[in-house]
């Protein structure tokens, strides 16, 4: 049944009153009836009923007024009633009664889920437990109180006070990372039976957190690593434990060295080869999905097939781990914990789903918006949806590629909305600014969109984004992760918006649904019983549909949207649904499919790539089974089931050579000729290809198979092709036999493909290289002899080029009315009135280039032509002006005169790039001195003008010590010289300059706690120098520092201990704390 509110009016709706909810929390001064209202309206999503709109009460026929429900749902899904008694008092019945009434008037319709809220210590009567039906849910003091913080923590976000969004350190932990901390410890004090350990905890969860806090409990003298997807994600995560200043913490990735001494590694995934030579005592494996092996990896393969042999078990995993994952997968590691939102195969060993965390208010809850769309470019589509949002959002727009994205973001700042575009090549600087400019947006009112191409699906912290959508989404985007991005509590989110892959309408107005939109529904109802609930009773309460055609067809715009609703819930959800059946729903649906295959097909030898109708993969099903019985994972009932069926448990003893002989006598009746493709499967999932190919093996005594006399003669009767390379080769010889009778030459052309299949061209080729010995292929005497009778071209190039001069040859006495040949005074003006060159050395003179010359500096500027350039008329400018250079360096057997090396003076000429390059990037370096005072560019930097300054000047470091086979000259050394140029890096930063950066960095920031990763201007690792202090002092490292160092560091206040200094920190806070509230009691959020 469609909502009785469109999508804008309910998002409206939803969050006035979640706005107007904090505010009046954040006050104080409620009831404790009243504060419980509208603690558990935030916390489950639903709309306190002074807030539902008049129209909805009407069109449901319920009073106006407060008469029992105490808020509602606008998608109708949940009714609740709050009751806040003290001293353990039960609510009297007749209290709820009304409510329940009232719940019950739109149930007809709707089925909403009853749920009485109460404090910890109220009772609910017996009878209601009973015949009620409805959920009790109890919030303790500590949650209660969490949310008045949260409360105020919003109210002084909105008035200007900066509130950090992101749990650090320090954090109080939630409950359920208490928790996962727990089983975690508990498996890592386990014994060496259990290597792997598997936690599922939903996005904004707090893993981060979790992975620190394990990490700083590791043993004196242990070593751990961190595996991450992406580069962003490891500074995230060093960055984290240096906070928590862990010692020995050392970053690999690309562009990073390591240092191999370190305790605890944080390692991008494509990295992890450099680590092979260490042992961890603990492997961590964030966003885990990326290397979990699927469930037929985890078993023995040894029966998974139909034939026992090693193709098959490299087809069995070739849904396996990709390269990068096998790579760190065998890292050398005590024990391993693989963290992930998403596990695909492994069952997880802690799990906090995406459901639980939105109840715990871990996690914001969410609205999918369906858009309904016309065939065609979606992007306009989506910018219109994006400009209909009724409220300030800050929104992710996933591209598939750079160029979408630019253009995605384009569109939407020519709507004043705005836009900026984020991709893996943004420099990190900028990296840096347009995340910080997305961060910033208004706080009120107001839209900014961050379009990506995927990066930001895993890794980055936006607490603040609320929206995402998809761009044609492809089969490549994680789309769940995506999600997981928008569901993280920040103060000023109110609700997060997922809009979805679009239904289609076609031109002549047909329906198709992106495949995207089902994997979507079928990702979150994978993670969401609720969602999953919704989907299964065809509900719209968490998915909307919003049409947003733009040049819809005749039809009534209700009808076309009905039937877009209809199409969601007969087509859609079920496909989504299907995904996501138990272990044992999903065995019982194997053996309907199996029941029905044998029916079909006489007996239950399923080929293994079969799949049914339904896209059930029944092959690999069966194939398990197999599997399943030897490690006795089946239970004796699903054993007796499958044996009804007569299932072949030891499908290699089931077919014997007389029987794959008798299918080879068939194949032969079918096709014409014995020849089986090494691929072929016959009936039954007999793999006869694999079984003619045994029987060559045999013959030649290869692979331990036999063959006899026998049945060498048997085979023989049918024609059996023994030696199939020669077979082929004289068949393909009779091809080309009949493209000569056809064409009249052997000059085939490469991709030529004869009648029945055969890559013709690719086998001639193949002949020349074999007569060659190239790339050890062979081609017999006989075989050489047998193409030369057909007139073989064996050199190509030779006969194109003499083909070529004889054509050359007539065209020339046709112009000059020799040889026989003709042409007609009416052709010669046609050709002419083309501009035709007839004497080509005589028609581009020197001058004639220079012109072009002219014009092309006239156009760009300057005369630094490409080298690959080609003018108007074909014209290779670029290589007549490298012509040049060479002439006057009398390289090449060219000449040039001193008029002609005058007139390319004369615009300005470059005789030298390198040299002119040089002094171009001089320049660039003086502007950057004026501009920061100093010439130590960082390596990084790239000027306005896309030149890579810091490259260059280490380029000039290089070429001075004679590295890298650069050369530089001692009046460029000079010039460099005049600047203050630094040419040994590491010993122009002496400790007392270093010292002096410090001094400036608390004169700034007021402290000297500088954070690890911080680089001050020009380049300069302070963080790092500070860490190196630290180590020096406790004799870590090799490094020294001595007293008069440490007395200078100490009267600047240095913090020598950073994790006692944050506890005592801490203490003062808490002191604070208890000073104004008279206690210590804080809520796991603060």
């Amino acid at each position: 049944t469609a909502s009785l509110l469109s999508a804008a009016e309910a998002a409206a709706a939803n969050r006035s009153a979640r706005l107007k909810a904090l505010d009046a929390l954040a006050a104080g001064g409620l009831r404790p009836g009243q504060e419980l209202e509208l603690i558990s309206a935030l916390e489950l999503g639903t709309v306190p009923w002074s807030e539902v709109p008049v129209s909805l009460k009407q069109a449901l026929e319920l009073p106006v007024g407060d008469h029992g429900i105490d808020s509602l749902a606008l998608n109708l899904s949940i009714a609740v009633q709050a009751k806040d008694y003290t001293n353990g008092h039960s609510v009297p019945l007749e209290r709820l009664t009304t409510f329940y009434f009232l719940a019950k008037r739109i149930s007809e319709l709707y089925s909403p889920q009853l749920i009485v809220a109460t404090n910890a210590s109220t009772k609910l009567p017996q009878l209601w437990k009973q015949k009620a039906g409805a959920e009790h849910r109890r919030y303790s003091a500590e949650e209660m109180e969490a949310w008045r913080l949260r409360a105020r923590d919003w109210a002084a976000q909105q008035s200007g006070t900066e509130v950090a969004s992101a749990p650090n350190s320090t954090s109080p932990r939630w409950p359920h990372q208490e928790a996962c901390l727990r089983a975690c410890r508990k498996f890592l004090a386990s014994g060496p039976q259990q290597r792997d350990f598997f936690v599922q905890i939903a996005t904004g969860g707090g893993k981060s957190l979790i992975i620190a806090d394990l990490l700083a409990e590791l043993d004196e003298g242990g070593r751990a690593c961190v595996i991450v997807p992406k580069l962003d994600l490891m500074e995230q995560v060093a960055h984290l434990l240096e906070s928590m200043a862990l010692p020995g913490i050392s970053k690999v990735g690309t562009g990073y060295t390591p240092d191999m001494d370190a305790r605890i590694f944080v390692c991008v995934r494509n990295s992890a080869w450099r680590l092979s030579h260490l042992d961890f005592d603990l492997l961590v494996l964030d966003e885990a999905h990326h290397y979990e092996p699927s469930y037929l990896e985890l078993e023995d393969n040894q029966n998974l097939s139909d034939e026992n042999e090693e193709e098959d078990h490299r087809t069995a995993s070739a849904a396996g781990p990709r390269p990068q994952a096998s790579t760190v997968l065998s890292l050398s590691a005590r024990k391993r914990l693989f963290f992930s939102a998403t596990l695909r195969w492994s069952r997880p060993d802690f799990d906090f789903d995406l459901r639980t965390a939105v109840r715990a208010g871990v996690i914001s809850d969410y609205t999918i918006l369906v858009p309904f769309m016309t065939a065609g470019d979606p992007k306009p589509s989506l910018v219109k949806l994006i400009l209909d949002l009724p409220t300030a959002r800050r929104i992710l727009a996933f591209c598939n590629t750079v160029q979408e994205a630019k253009q995605f973001a384009k569109l939407l700042n020519a709507e004043g909305v705005q836009a900026g575009h984020y991709n893996g090549c943004t420099a990190s600087l900028q990296r840096t600014r347009i995340l910080e400019d997305f961060k910033k947006g208004p706080s009120q009112g107001g839209l900014r969109v961050l379009a990506t191409v995927d990066v930001l699906s895993e890794g980055v912290d936006l607490p603040m984004a609320d929206t995402c959508l998809f761009v044609e989404p492809r089969k490549g985007l994680r789309l769940r992760q995506c999600v997981g991005r928008v569901l993280r509590q920040h103060q000023q989110k109110v609700d997060a918006l997922v809009v979805s892959p679009p239904i289609i309408q076609e031109a002549d107005g047909g329906l198709q649904v992106d495949g995207e939109l089902v994997r979507l529904l079928a990702e979150l109802a994978g993670a969401d019983p609720e969602l999953r609930k919704s989907l299964a009773e065809n509900s719209f309460g968490r998915v909307c549909l919003v049409d947003q055609r733009m040049n819809r067809s005749g039809d009534s715009p209700a009808v076309a949207l009905e039937e877009a609703a209809t199409l969601l819930c007969t087509k859609v959800y079920p496909r989504a649904l299907s995904s996501h059946l138990t272990a044992d729903d999903r065995w019982q649906l194997g053996l309907a499919q199996l029941t029905q295959y044998q029916q079909e097909h006489g007996h239950c030898k399923v080929p293994w790539k079969h799949r049914t109708g339904s896209e059930f993969a029944l092959g690999i099903w069966v194939g398990y089974q197999r599997s399943a019985r030897k490690a006795n994972k089946l239970t004796a009932q699903q054993v007796k089931q499958l044996d009804t069926l007569e299932f072949v448990w030891e499908i290699v003893k089931a077919a014997s050579w007389e029987e794959m002989f008798e299918l080879l006598k068939a194949y032969k009746l079918e096709q014409g000729h014995p020849r089986v493709p090494r691929s072929y499967v016959a009936d039954g999932g007999f793999k006869l290809g694999r079984w003619v190919d045994k029987q060559r093996s045999a013959r030649r005594g290869q692979g331990g198979f036999k063959i006899d006399a026998e049945q060498i003669e048997q085979l023989d009767s049918l024609g059996f092709v023994w030696d199939v390379s020669k077979a082929a080769w004289e068949e393909n010889f009779e091809l080309l036999k009949a493209y000569k009778q056809e064409h009249d030459h052997t000059r085939v052309p490469q991709r030529y493909v004869a009648g029945d299949g055969v890559k013709l061209g690719h086998w001639v080729n193949t002949q020349r290289r074999g007569r060659k010995g190239q790339a050890g292929l062979k081609i017999d005497a006989e075989q050489i002899e047998q193409l030369d009778s057909l007139g073989f071209v064996w050199d190509l190039r030779a006969a194109s080029w003499e083909e070529m001069f004889e054509l050359l040859k007539a065209y020339k006495q046709a112009r000059k009315g020799q040889g026989g040949f003709n042409i007609d005074a009416e052709q010669i003006e046609q050709l002419d009135s083309l501009g035709f060159v007839w004497e080509v050395n005589k028609a581009v003179s020197w001058e004639e280039m220079f012109e072009l010359l002219k014009a092309y500096k006239l156009e760009q500027g300057h005369p630094r032509v490409p080298r690959s350039y080609v003018a108007d008329g074909g014209f290779k400018l670029g290589h007549w002006v490298n012509t040049q250079r060479m002439s006057r360096k009398g390289q090449g057997g060219l000449k040039i005169d001193a008029e002609q090396i005058e007139q390319l003076d004369s615009l300005g000429f470059v005789w030298d790039l390198r040299a002119a390059s040089w002094e171009e990037n001089v320049e660039l370096l003086k502007a950057y001195k004026q501009e920061h005072g100093h010439t130590r560019v960082p390596y990084i930097y790239v000027s306005d003008d896309g030149v890579k300054l810091g490259h260059w000047v280490s380029t000039q470091r290089k070429a001075r010590k004679g590295q890298g086979g650069f050369n530089i000259d001692a009046e460029q050394i000079e010039q460099l010289d005049s600047l203050g140029f630094v040419w040994e890096v590491n010993k122009a930063v002496s400790w007392e300059e270093m010292f002096e950066l410090l001094k400036a960095y608390k004169l700034e920031q007021g402290h000297p706690r500088v954070p690890r990763s911080y680089v001050a201007d020009g380049g300069f690792k302070l963080g790092h120098w500070v860490n190196t202090q630290r180590m020096s002092r406790k004799g870590q490292g090799g490094l020294k520092i001595d007293a008069e160092q440490i007395e200078q560091l100490d009267s600047l206040g240095f913090v020598w201990d950073l994790r006692a200094a944050s506890w005592e920190e801490n203490v003062e806070l808490l002191k604070a704390y208890k000073q104004e509230h008279g206690h210590t009691r804080l809520g796991h959020w603060v």
